[in-house]
């Protein structure tokens, strides 16, 4: 608290609130170019130049504003330091490194996963006592050191805090604070709210329905488990056969009364993910499978004081056992002969593929989402009547375009005249004119005579007019 109190004391939230504008604007403007480049084909060639652009942003941001909040986080260690001390600090700090991933593990696995949107009342009190298991306790000490040495956290835009040994190295090697250290304890700095009241600060817990944790844990376990029913039918029809019959009750007991829970167990194994699994105990997912089955054939809840998982564990590890647990479920009203609601009546069973050792499939439902799929079709659908309306007024225009005229050649050279003369015209002088055909006189007898074509001695004679 001491270290963000420090950001505001020193006004950082000035310079922070302007850079996440910024970061905001360049990582909205990145991701709608790339949803806008797969979902449309014609798009995608076009924004090649602008995600460029956004690039040469972000590397900007990199080398201008990161530096900048780095020192921010030093100087507001340096003012925490002043107030709380610097090995209280140090020691905070590290301890937030370890917690942080913790809690989003905790988050990601209980209160993302709660079903029926229902929520645990306190999720802070039972993160505690998670913390305060001695399996993790023992882990701890590795995680610590493995998060300080740790780079720091950083995204396409650059690490935003220092290394965490770097901030502990300066904290560890400073002097003593100056102020003096309130002794009061820190909740008389916050109002007096109940442990569930803390849980609605999270944004989650708005308009949302709670329980207690152990209520909630066990609706969770069972939600958690019902997963598992789906596999241990197929695992049943691979015993049993035909695979595509349903499945039902009596066939799980009828094999585990037979002494088939060992190749049941490792048929069931190979079909659900690894988180499921518990090496240590392979019998522990065949009984965590079978009370899910169970579960769902019941028409109320068991308390918690119910011997229906007991029955459920002795009946998976002894087969002498399994007497007792039909008698109970007799007495609860439940049909050992109703088929499973999780398996499909007819078709071919999701699960039924070929097992590999080693190797678990999933089924994930990919693709895009319908209201998606009608806009990119109805993007589609405008893009090409647009193409198509282009190219038709294109060829009507090319078709229907007016020729150019042409002028035929014509026997007259048409006479030079220059645009802009260059120089003025020479002065015209006077030309005597040429002689003509009247100035001299043709007399048709005034010619040579030609010899006769004949051949006789030569006659030549020459005309006495000179």
């Amino acid at each position: 608290m001491a270290h963000e109190l420090a950001h505001l004391s020193l006004r950082h939230h000035r310079v922070r609130a302007f850079t996440l504008r910024l970061e905001t604007s360049l990582t909205v403007a990145r991701e709608s170019l790339i949803s806008f480049g797969t979902a449309n084909g014609l798009v995608g060639m076009y924004v090649g130049l602008p995600q460029a652009m956004i690039g040469l942003y972000i590397r900007l941001f990199r080398w201008l504003v990161q530096p900048v909040r780095r020192r921010q986080e030093l100087e507001a260690d340096h003012t925490a330091a002043r107030l709380c001390g610097a090995p209280t600090l140090a020691e905070a700090l590290a301890n937030r490194a370890v917690v942080e991933p913790l809690w989003i593990e905790f988050h990601r696995m209980y209160l993302d996963a709660a079903p029926d949107g229902v929520l645990p009342a306190d999720p802070f009190r039972a993160f505690a006592r998670t913390m305060a298991d001695p399996g993790v306790q023992d882990r701890l000490p590795a995680l610590r050191a493995r998060m300080v040495e740790a780079p720091a956290a950083q995204n396409e835009f650059g690490p935003s805090h220092p290394h965490l040994a770097y901030r502990l190295r300066r904290l560890t090697k400073g002097h003593e604070p100056a102020a003096a250290i309130a002794c009061r304890p820190d909740a008389a700095l916050l109002p007096d709210l109940l442990p569930g009241q803390i849980a609605g600060l999270l944004a989650r817990y708005v308009g949302a329905s709670t329980l207690p944790w152990q209520d909630w844990i066990d609706r969770w376990v069972d939600a958690r488990n019902a997963v598992l029913v789906e596999p241990l039918c197929a695992a049943v029809r691979t015993l049993v056969g035909p695979e595509h019959q349903p499945v039902a009750l009596h066939q799980v007991l009828h094999l585990l009364e037979a002494g088939q829970r060992m190749p049941l167990a490792r048929a069931l194994a190979g079909r659900v993910p690894e988180a499921h699994r518990e090496p240590d105990d392979p019998l522990a997912l065949l009984s965590a499978a079978l009370l899910a089955l169970v579960k769902s054939r019941l028409t109320e809840r068991p308390g918690p004081g119910s011997p229906l998982p007991q029955l459920v564990r002795d009946a998976v590890l002894q087969p002498s056992h399994v007497s007792r647990l039909s008698l109970h479920l007799a007495g609860c009203g439940v049909d050992e002969t109703a088929p499973a609601q999780d398996t499909p009546e007819t078709g071919q069973h999701p699960s039924d593929e070929p097992e590999q050792a080693g190797y678990s499939t999933a089924k994930v439902s990919g693709g895009i989402p319908e209201a998606g799929r009608r806009v990119i079709s109805s993007v589609r659908a405008v893009t090409l009547t647009v193409l198509i309306v282009v190219v038709a007024v294109g060829g009507l225009r090319w078709t229907t375009r007016d020729k150019p005229a042409f002028v035929p050649p014509t026997r007259v050279t048409p006479t030079y005249s220059p645009v802009y003369p260059i120089s003025p015209p020479l002065p015209s002088q006077p030309y005597a004119p040429l002689p003509s055909a009247s100035a001299y006189p043709f007399n048709p007898e005034d010619r040579f005579r030609l010899p006769s074509p004949v051949l006789t001695p030569p006659d030549f004679y020459l005309s006495a007019t000179p």
